[in-house]
């Protein structure tokens, strides 16, 4: 049970860290928010299917 819970929360740090990296990447490079929104996608698309 508590590896489960465990699964749950780093879960939910790896969907907040994704949807909050696109604005650093877009004032650190030349890429728009509109390029960068395959990236949340992607994240949560890969760690869906990946288990």
């Amino acid at each position: 049970m508590g590896a489960l819970r465990l699964v749950q929360v780093l879960d939910a740090v790896d969907s907040t860290v994704v949807n909050m990296a696109p604005p650093a990447i877009e004032d650190e490079s030349a890429f728009a928010a509109t390029d960068l929104s395959w990236v949340a996608y992607e994240g949560a698309v890969a760690a869906r299917t990946a288990g």
